[in-house]
This record gives structure tokens, sequence and C-alpha cells, in this order.
């Protein structure tokens, strides 16, 4: 290997370990409009050097449940486990961070995992009321499974949805009638997650919309971005 092509080689991972290492502190600050900025730069299961954390253990360790909502509907990995085995729930828990527990069991995070201590979610934090917040999740979960099966539901998460499933979304929020700006920039779940309003408002593809249809539309992917419509 030449020298040249060594030092593209090692600059390409020195900034892909920065970039993990800035994402998963703005994870940590719960500074989701940053997150938004670098999510398309890394994996959403990215650790940091430091502690070998992910995005989703950091906000999770931290309370940040705006964070979490958002690197959930991104598809983060719910249950995988820093060097020492410990997980997203874990960290949430062990803080007492319960809206955050309630809503990682909710959404599918393992409950009887176990660090290398030997121990699960039930060992931290108030444990009382750490386990009333891990029962409300389990619930939730069962209530949403059984709510799918009824209505005949498949759940697709939002960063799957190719764009006939944007634009039936936009149609769905009464905006059907953006749908060739959307068709014509290729816009699917993934793009979706990452248009802000700073996008909205300043490129070019966005300006045939309103100023109102604009905050709208703004409002309503942060509502799919935390997760408030997991369904739609």
């Amino acid at each position: 290997m030449d020298t040249k092509a060594f030092i593209n080689i090692y600059t390409f991972i020195y900034t892909v370990i920065r970039i993990g290492n800035e994402f998963v502190n703005a994870s940590l600050a719960g500074d989701v409009s940053r997150m938004v900025r670098l999510r398309c730069q890394v994996s959403v299961d990215c650790r940091n050097r430091k502690w070998g954390f992910t995005a989703l253990m950091a906000s999770a360790g931290n309370g940040h449940l705006h964070a979490v909502r958002y690197l959930v509907t991104c598809g983060a990995n719910l249950n995988i486990q820093d060097p020492i085995g410990w997980t997203a729930l874990m960290l949430a828990a062990r803080s007492n961070h319960l809206d955050v527990v309630e809503f990682l069991v909710q959404c599918g995070a393992d409950t009887k995992r176990k660090n290398r201590l030997n121990q699960s979610v039930y060992g931290f934090g108030n444990r009382r009321e750490v386990a009333a917040a891990v029962e409300r999740g389990l619930k939730q979960r069962l209530s949403i499974i059984q709510a799918r099966k009824a209505s005949n539901t498949i759940y697709k998460p939002v960063i799957d949805w190719n764009e006939d499933d944007v634009v039936n979304w936009l149609k769905k929020k009464g905006m059907g009638q953006y749908e060739k700006v959307f068709r014509d920039n290729l816009i699917n779940g993934d793009m979706l997650l990452d248009i802000d309003a700073d996008d909205l408002n300043e490129l070019e593809c966005f300006q045939q919309l309103s100023p109102e249809d604009r905050q709208r539309l703004s409002m309503e992917i942060a509502s799919v971005r935390y997760g408030v419509y997991p369904n739609n």
C-alpha cells in the first residue's frame, strides 16, 4: 500500500470515529437537532471510544426521552450492551428515569438481560418504582401487539418506509398536493427523518409549499421523528 492510500484510509477511519463520538455526545446532551444532522453520516449504533456507549445508551442514561424516541424511530438496537454488559434500559433504570424505562420496555427492550455482575434492570434505581415502570411498559407492549393483530396491521418502521409509504403518510395528513415534490426528490422514510425546519425553509425544492404548510409539515415530521405516530 502506498503512502497516499494509507493516509486516505487513516483519514477516513479517523473521520468516522470523530463523527461517531460527536453523535454519541449529542445524544448524551439530548441535542436532537445535532443528532439529526449527524445521523446520516454514521451508524445509529456507533459507539464512542471513551465508554463504548451507543447513542441510545447515552441518551437513556441521562433521561433524554425525546432523543431516545428519535433513536428508536431510527432503528437503534435496544438490547446492545457495552463492554461490561450494560444496556440502555439498565442505564435508564440506574438513574431512575422511569419514563425512559417504560418507553424502552414498551418498544421491546429485554428485561431479562444481565450485565457481567449478573444484574438485570430490576437491580437498579428505586427497585419498586423501576419494577412498576417495567410492568407498565410490558402492558403497553402487549396492548400494541393485540391492537395490531385485531386490525390485521403489519407495522413498518418509519426508517423502512419507501417513497409510496411517505406519500401515503402525506395524504393522511392532508398534504397530498405536495406528492410531486416528495417523489421528485426521492424522499423515503430514512430521508424524512432528517428533514428539519431549516431544510423546509431553505431548500429550493420546498419553496413551493406555503409558509403555513412548511410549518405544519415540520411539526408532523417532528411527531414521526419522536414516535408520536408509530402506526402512521
